[in-house]
C-alpha cells in the first residue's frame, strides 16, 4: 500500500497522495507523475484525526494501528509510545552468590552429612562386631564336626593321652577348601556392613581390621571360657572337648596363619564378584 502515499524529501515522513506539501514541514512535494488522481477512500485518524486512506495499516503521524488491517505494510516512522507497564518487563537475572558464600554453603552440607557417632551407633557397631565374631566362631564349630572324624569314641583327652591321636581321630583335608570358602563369605559380609555405615575406604579398612582383632579375642577367650565351663559343671566330655579344642585349631590354622587373606580377599578384592552373584539386579546394564 505504499502507492497511497508519498515520502517527502526533506524530513522522510509520509503523506498522502494528493499533497502537494508536507503536512510535517511544508515542503513542496513532488509530483507523482499520475495524470489522473486517484479516488482514495479516507477517514479521520482516532488518535490525531488526520486524514487516512482506509487502507492503511498504522497511522504514520501518531502510530495508530488498524487492527482492522492485518498486513503491515511499513512501520510508522514516529516511535509509537506506550506505557511500559504494559509492555512484559524482563526476568530478574538470578544473582551470582559469591565464592565464599558457596564454599560456607558446600562446608555446611558436608557437616550434614557427617554421621553423628551417638551412643546409640556404637552400641549397634559393638553389637555387630561381637555378633559376627560369635557367629565366626560357631561356624568353626560346626566346621569341626565335618572336619574331624572319630575313629574310637573312647578316646580320653584329660588327664593324659596314653597313645598317639591319630589312633582315635583323623582329620578331614576337604574342611581346608571348606573353611577357605567360609572366610571369603565371612568377609563379604563384614564388607557388606562396614559398606552401609562408612563411604570412605580408610574407614572400611579400619572397621575390618577392628573385626580381626575382636574376632580373634573371641574366637580364643569364647573356646577357653566355655571348655572351664562345661569342665567346672561336669558337662565337658571328650568327644566334646575334641570337636570345641578342634574349633580353635581350625581358627587358628586357617585364619591366623593365613593372616585372615581369604577374608579380606572377600571383604576388597572378591567383593564386587560375590555381590554380582547376590545381587544380578543392581549389575544389570539397562539399554
Amino acid at each position: 500500500m505504499s502507492e497511497d502515499f508519498v515520502r517527502c524529501p526533506n524530513c522522510g515522513n509520509l503523506n498522502i497522495i494528493g499533497t502537494s506539501q508536507c503536512v510535517f514541514c511544508d515542503t513542496e512535494l513532488p509530483d507523482t507523475g499520475d495524470t489522473e488522481r486517484k479516488e482514495i477512500e479516507t477517514f479521520p485518524c482516532p488518535g490525531c484525526k488526520s486524514e487516512l486512506p482506509t487502507t492503511v495499516a498504522s497511522c504514520p503521524i501518531c502510530g495508530w494501528v488498524n487492527e482492522d488491517v492485518k498486513d503491515v505494510v511499513e512501520k510508522p516512522t514516529k516511535p509509537v509510545t506506550t506505557d511500559i507497564s504494559e509492555v512484559g518487563s524482563m526476568p530478574e537475572l538470578p544473582t551470582i552468590p559469591d565464592a565464599e558464600v558457596v564454599e560456607e554453603k558446600k562446608e555446611e552440607v558436608i557437616d550434614e552429612e557427617k554421621p553423628s557417632w551417638t551412643f546409640g551407633r556404637i552400641t549397634v557397631l559393638s553389637l555387630i562386631i561381637v555378633g559376627l565374631s560369635l557367629a565366626h566362631y560357631g561356624l568353626n564349630i560346626l566346621l569341626s564336626f565335618v572336619s574331624i572324624d572319630v575313629i574310637n569314641s573312647n578316646v580320653q583327652l584329660y588327664p593324659n593321652i596314653s597313645e598317639p591321636l591319630s589312633n582315635y581321630i583323623q582329620f578331614n583335608p576337604l574342611s581346608i577348601l571348606l573353611n577357605i570358602v567360609l572366610l571369603i563369605l565371612v568377609g563379604y559380609f563384614i564388607g557388606k556392613i562396614a559398606r552401609i555405615y562408612f563411604e570412605s575406604e580408610r574407614s572400611i579398612i579400619y572397621f575390618i581390621i577392628l573385626i580381626v582383632f575382636v574376632d580373634i579375642l573371641i574366637n580364643c577367650g569364647a573356646s577357653a571360657l566355655l571348655i572351664y565351663v562345661l569342665y567346672v559343671t561336669g558337662s565337658l566330655g571328650d568327644l566334646l572337648l575334641i570337636y570345641l579344642v578342634g574349633a580353635l585349631f581350625i581358627f587358628v590354622v586357617f585364619s591366623v596363619m593365613t593372616l585372615f587373606v581369604p577374608l579380606i580377599a572377600g571383604s576388597f578384592r572378591l567383593y564386587r564378584g560375590i555381590d554380582q552373584i547376590f545381587y544380578p539386579r543392581k549389575y544389570k546394564i539397562s539399554i
